[in-house]
Parts: structure tokens; C-alpha cells; sequence
């Protein structure tokens, strides 16, 4: 819990911690977030913790094309160029705070299961 509170007000403060190995972190401003790899995490969204931890989601879509999700998940997104849509193979790259990243994962599931067009 103190991580994750140490990790929002960072994020508040324009800071993002980066995992770079099981042990290390590293500080990086969140406008240079983006060229960082950050960590690919799959947990259930519901599972993900709700702090600014840096972090990326590759999702699979089923129903519904990146592009028709771009604009539904954009408006969650805190980092420059966060959500990549790669169409031919119906994936969408999640690349953000974990909060973030719970909220889009969440929209994609209302979508998805919704029928998604």
C-alpha cells in the first residue's frame, strides 16, 4: 500500500516509476515515459492496483477493431501516445498508469462483450 501511494503522488507530480527487474525501479518524467518498456502485466483488471505504476497491457480483441476502441479509451489515457492499435492482428498496447489501464480494461470488457460494433 505505501508503494502505491508513494507511486500516485509521484504520477501527480509528473514522475512515473518504471520497473525495470523484480527488485529496481527507476524515476522517469512522464513525458519521456513512453520510450521506456516498461513492465507487460497480466492480471485480471481487477486484480491490477490502482496507483501510477507504469506499466503495459497488450489486449486481444475478439469483436470490435482497435481503431473503433481508440476513441473509447482515449480519453483515460495520461501518457503521450499510450494506446497503440494494431489492427491487422486485433491487438491494442496498453501503455500507462495502472489506474488507467484498469479503467480502459474495463471499457474493453463492456465492448467486447457487449457485441462490440
Amino acid at each position: 500500500e505505501m508503494i502505491q501511494l508513494l507511486d500516485t503522488a509521484l504520477a501527480q507530480s509528473g514522475i512515473a516509476m518504471v520497473y525495470v527487474g523484480d527488485n529496481v525501479v527507476k524515476a522517469v518524467p512522464v513525458s519521456q515515459v513512453a520510450s521506456e518498456a516498461g513492465p507487460v502485466i497480466d492480471l485480471p483488471a481487477d486484480q491490477l492496483p490502482d496507483c501510477g505504476s507504469y506499466m503495459v497491457r497488450i489486449v486481444h480483441l475478439k469483436k470490435t477493431s482497435p481503431s473503433e476502441l481508440l476513441p473509447v479509451l482515449q480519453p483515460f489515457a495520461k501518457i503521450p501516445n499510450g494506446i497503440i492499435p494494431i489492427e491487422r492482428e486485433k491487438v491494442i498496447v496498453l501503455r500507462d498508469f495502472s489506474s488507467n489501464i484498469k479503467q480502459m480494461l474495463k471499457l474493453v470488457d463492456m465492448v467486447e462483450g457487449c457485441g462490440g460494433h
